[in-house]
């Protein structure tokens, strides 16, 4: 299957990261051109919600200088901010390439392991 267009992303930090590296969360098809996958954007900002912080937050959006919308929620009295932020950017995919064969199937007898196969 290949799959091309524009598509929304939204990234997000993990929580003990520090909040400076943004990872891939969900990609969602967003139409055949920037504009209307832009548009798409701005509506992602707007309506997701990770965490559950909409109803008892207020939501700012920001556009940055990478183009990226970033998303804060800080409390109704103070300027001080959550850390549940996240990224929407919008890519187009240009290229699908998938394995030209499967995976091979362990050996009889062997168990996977997280690095590499371990025999008894």
């Amino acid at each position: 299957m290949t799959a091309t267009g524009w598509f929304v992303l939204v990234e997000q930090s993990d929580l003990g990261s520090g909040g400076t590296e943004y990872r891939v969360a969900k990609t969602i098809p967003a139409g055949d051109d920037a504009d209307e996958a832009w548009a798409v954007a701005l509506e992602v900002a707007r309506t997701h919600d990770r965490f559950g912080y909409a109803s008892s937050h207020i939501r700012e959006i920001y556009r940055v200088p990478d183009g990226a919308l970033r998303v804060l929620f800080r409390l109704h009295s103070s300027h001080e901010y959550v850390s549940a932020d996240f990224r929407v950017s919008v890519a187009e995919l240009v290229e699908v390439r998938e394995p030209e064969a499967p995976p091979e199937e362990p050996e009889a007898g062997s168990q996977r392991r997280k690095f590499g196969l371990f025999r008894r």
